[in-house]
């Protein structure tokens, strides 16, 4: 037996397990077609009937319809993505707002901004760990006294650390830059822990 009749008999049996592998995957999705016929039914919607009437749920602003649209064509476009998910959050679709704001952290993670938006969008999800650890990345990026205010407000009533909380508080009381109304918040926040612990 020379040896062109020993490759050329190994080619046939690798083709012929290619082949069976094939006529196999063809077999499982034929299978699968016949008892879920749920998969290949088609919903489409009648003539002159527009996109918001087919889906009557789905209804979007034509300020997220643009987004939505130039998201579509730049995946990687973290601006349209951020301001996709403030309009989103707007309109309370918090699920689909932290799917478009966490593309956009992922694409610029030191952004405080983006990162405030999520930490938002967390918390409106009762996710709140998720969210105190977001907005503690916020406050390391930038210490700004509206984020510190917001992280006593999660630890003390939603987290149950109300030391760690109005720790937090405490510093945006320092801050130099906290606005007046901020600071009266802040207070009143603050005159709570004081009577808790009398």
């Amino acid at each position: 037996m020379n040896r062109t009749s020993v490759l050329n008999g190994k080619s046939k049996a690798v083709l012929a397990a290619v082949m069976a592998g094939m006529l196999c995957m063809l077999a499982a999705w034929f299978t699968g077609r016949i008892t879920h016929p749920d998969l290949v039914v088609r919903h489409e919607a009648p003539q002159n009937q527009t996109a918001e009437e087919a889906m009557p749920g789905m209804r979007m602003s034509p300020e997220i319809g643009k987004l939505m649209e130039a998201v579509g064509k730049n995946p990687m476009d973290g601006a349209a993505l951020y301001h996709l998910a403030q309009h989103l959050v707007q309109e309370n679709r918090y699920d689909a707002a932290e799917n478009f704001i966490a593309r956009a952290v992922a694409i610029e993670p030191h952004n405080p901004d983006r990162l405030y938006l999520l930490g938002v969008v967390q918390h409106n999800l009762n996710k709140n760990a998720e969210a105190a650890a977001t907005l503690e990345q916020v406050a390391a990026l930038n210490n700004d006294p509206s984020v510190r205010y917001s992280l006593g407000i999660l630890y003390i009533y939603y987290l149950n650390q109300p030391d760690r909380g109005y720790g937090h508080l405490r510093q945006a009381l320092a801050h130099e830059d906290t606005p007046a109304d901020l600071k009266k918040s802040i207070a009143d926040e603050l005159a709570k822990e004081t009577s808790s612990k009398q």
